[in-house]
């Protein structure tokens, strides 16, 4: 049975006297029948969503005791990682290589896309990467479906493929419609949330562990005031499914972002969490990740002055943003599990 907390924490934090719990990753499945084909290509229509519950909601490993997950900083020399006042470079052959984006693998290994385009799986035993996709387009996260964890990649011809990581095996979870451009992905249980832009302000969409859209209450419909921008930039569901955060952006009438909030919301009822400024005039959010209990982010501005680089987002208090102190990366992320590949270097 899928866990309350997070409603209950929205209900307090609108009255003023709760907070949002940590993220159980433990938590046992619920689940229902699935029908469609493994690798049918689903066009993503804003209007088909089938009305039904997420299908196979999939708790992810369970974390160890007082594991509080760590951030995962992509930069162009290789990977950092450690808590947000103390990120350390990674050992070989997570360094000294330009990283473009990093998911962990749900077991203590790592995947990563470096600058050259190729996505190398570091299993958690260590040793060298194994290869998981050499055919261009972008690590989008890493999923964990039917116990095993498998890669989500952007594709030709605006489709959208998951690789098990094991086994290699590709398949097709969806294709995004005429005129639409993907924004954003983020997977989590079994489940997938998807940001596109299109010729309007573009949309959030939920889909289920093979593809499907989800019929769930998410953000309200948004104007467009500026058409060709998109309304929702960056998205990250909980490990567990619970709840998820994304970027909701403003924009003047150049086109330049005017502000920008980070949302929190309840998975399956859409009840906003909570709801607080991450950008101003000219900021942008590039990448976004999300523990369950605090988000982190990297923003990056127009103005010279003003502050950027990784930002940390607790959602027991979210109006306290926390700066890392640390040259703006190329893609933040958690990880979800303690890594065991590339153990930090000694000092």
């Amino acid at each position: 049975m899928l866990k309350s907390a997070c409603l209950v924490a929205a209900l307090c934090i609108a009255a003023g006297c709760g907070e949002i719990g940590a993220a159980d990753l433990g938590a046992v499945p619920t689940t229902s029948t699935t029908s469609a084909a493994e690798d049918s290509e689903v066009a993503v229509d804003p209007g088909a969503a089938v009305e039904t519950n997420p299908e196979v909601i999939q708790p992810s490993p369970p974390r160890p005791d007082g594991y509080e997950p760590t951030l995962v900083l992509s930069t162009d020399s290789g990977l950092l990682s450690g808590p947000p006042g103390q990120v350390e470079p990674l050992a070989a052959p997570l360094s000294d290589v330009v990283a473009l984006r990093s998911a962990d693998d749900f077991f203590g290994g790592l995947v990563v896309q470096w600058a050259t385009g190729q996505v190398l799986w570091y299993p958690a035993e260590g040793g060298e990467g194994e290869l998981i996709n050499d055919l261009g387009g972008r690590l989008l996260d890493v999923g964990f479906r039917d116990g095993t964890p498998e890669a989500i990649l952007s594709a030709e011809d605006n489709a959208i493929d998951r690789v098990q990581l094991v086994t290699r095996e590709r398949l097709q979870l969806t294709v995004l419609g005429e005129g639409q451009e993907l924004v954003d992905l983020s997977a989590g249980a079994g489940l997938f949330a998807l940001i596109y832009s299109d010729d309007l302000c573009g949309g959030l969409l939920f889909l289920n562990s093979i593809g499907e859209q989800v019929d769930l209450a998410g953000p309200d419909e948004v104007s467009c005031p500026v058409p060709r921008r998109p309304a929702f930039g960056e998205i990250a569901l909980s490990p567990d499914g619970d709840a998820y955060v994304y970027t909701e952006i403003t924009y003047r009438s150049d086109g330049v972002e005017a502000g920008t909030q980070l949302v929190g919301r309840e998975f399956l009822t859409g009840a906003e969490l909570f709801r607080v400024e991450v950008g101003q005039a000219g900021d942008r959010i590039r990448s976004v990740a999300f523990d369950g209990r605090r988000a982190v982010m990297l923003r990056s501005s127009l103005d010279s002055e003003a502050v950027g680089g990784v930002v940390v987002i607790d959602t027991t208090d979210p109006e306290l943003a926390i700066p890392v102190d640390v040259a703006p990366p190329n893609s933040v992320t958690f990880a979800r599990l303690p890594l065991t590949v590339g153990a930090p270097v000694e000092g």
